[in-house]
């Protein structure tokens, strides 16, 4: 008798979907990989946490809005516990057990992560065109998350945060889809750009950022036990003034003496490395014998501030009577495209802001008679097309889900029954 040998390969649950770009600077993040996944099974991202992801995660208190827009960012996050469980979830239906590299865990006990990421998403039009272009997987790379890097290191141009059409932030929701506006669906790639134009950066800082975080993304493969114990010891060895130290990377007197004891912002030890002529990767893991003053003098590009410290009150006008005369503007709407407070404005503006909110309420109401009336008339078609009304078959009729709230609930329980409808069975 042959001996017969067998092969037993693991069956995934669901697609065995590639991560992109593991061990170079061009990482996917896991949110463009789940949103990828959902797109893969031709459901929306919503649908793919709630059926695959919560269930499993063995917490009843998680709901859909806990991975939505500001939250989602801690899915790429290094110290989340979130971002773990989807990990091993991700790992064991795909079969992909490489998922971890899509996340920054692997620098948990070297960085904290309070403020190392954005809330919303940014990316580079030139990427999405260029992968459209060449057919190859439309994917956001985790780069691209991190508050620190403004740019494309691969295209030298600033990464954009607003769409183009809209105006509004790109936020991870559920039906969030890579390459597209989760606010008006529309192509973010060049299109959108007059020319296809959009201006080239080139800055020193900028550029240092972009490589130092590329760097720390493309070792993940191979990093283990990373920690901070030759960070302190080369902090702890600066032949440099302290007290010039941080008055350079704009942190406070003592802050790196704490640093012996607590975790650094990722921003902090991006702008001392910027400084001391060190890159972030070698400063946690090469010992370093002496640091040279001679990059003190570089100059580091800060954040803006939320708001602008002065206010044109003439284009703020402006601005508030073109606001005034839309349908759907809000105050808080307004108060970010043109980067002044609410306050700010209610204080020069106090009856052009009421005329604003009256309009807005008006609107809000218009919007919500026209929803309650498209349940209707969605139920009503879908009756004579012989189809029970359920929430689900209007979602499916209109490509939304519009029956959530209690009031539309309400006005989908009375029009089942004025158009006779049962679970049993209805008439036509």
């Amino acid at each position: 008798m042959h001996n017969e040998f067998y092969n037993i390969y693991n069956i995934s649950h669901l697609y065995n979907l590639k991560p992109i770009g593991i061990g170079t600077p061009y990482v996917e993040s896991l949110t463009s990989y789940i949103k990828r996944l959902a797109e893969a099974h031709s459901v929306s991202v919503g649908t793919l946490i709630r059926k695959e992801l919560i269930p499993d995660m063995g917490r009843d208190y998680l709901m859909i809005t806990h991975f939505a827009r500001g939250n989602a960012m801690k899915i790429n996050a290094m110290q989340s516990d979130v971002s773990d469980c989807i990990v091993r979830i991700l790992g064991k239906k795909t079969c992909n057990y490489s998922l971890r590299h899509l996340t920054m865990s692997a620098w948990k006990e070297c960085f904290e992560s309070r403020s190392t990421f954005r809330k919303n998403n940014a990316w580079c039009p030139f990427c999405f065109e260029e992968s459209l272009k060449s057919n190859e997987p439309l994917y956001e790379q985790l780069i691209w998350t991190f508050r620190d890097v403004d740019i494309c290191g691969k295209h030298q141009t600033p990464l954009i945060q607003r769409c183009p059409y809209c105006n509004e932030l790109n936020i991870f929701i559920s039906q969030s889809r890579v390459g597209y506006c989760s606010k008006c669906n529309y192509w973010l790639g060049l299109s959108g750009y007059e020319n296809g134009k959009i201006p080239l950066v080139n800055d020193e800082w900028h550029t240092w950022s972009y490589d130092n975080i590329g760097q720390l993304l493309a070792v993940l493969p191979i990093l283990k036990g990373a920690n901070l114990l030759q960070f302190r010891k080369n902090i702890g060895g600066l032949n440099i003034s302290m007290k010039r130290i941080c008055n350079e990377i704009n942190v406070t007197y003592g802050l790196p003496y704490k640093w012996a004891e607590v975790k650094p912002c990722l921003s902090d030890v991006l702008r001392l490395s910027f400084k001391v002529g060190y890159f972030v990767y070698e400063l946690l893991t090469q010992d370093i014998e002496t640091f040279t003053d001679l990059f003190l003098n570089r100059k580091i590009i800060m954040k803006n501030k939320s708001f602008r410290n002065k206010t044109d009150i003439k284009e703020l006008k402006r601005d508030l009577d073109e606001a005034i005369s839309k349908n759907g503007v809000s105050l808080t709407k307004l108060s970010n495209q043109v980067n002044i407070k609410n306050a700010t404005i209610k204080k020069y503006f106090p009856k052009e802001v009421e005329i604003l909110k009256e309009n807005y309420n008006n609107y809000l109401k218009v919007q919500k008679k026209e929803k309650l009336s498209l349940i209707k008339n969605t139920m009503k078609l879908l009756l004579h097309k012989g189809v029970f009304p359920s929430k689900n078959a209007i979602k499916y009729e209109l490509g939304k889900d519009i029956v959530r709230c209690e009031e539309e609930i309400r006005v989908w329980k009375e029009t089942l029954e004025e158009l006779g409808c049962t679970k049993e069975g209805y008439s036509i």
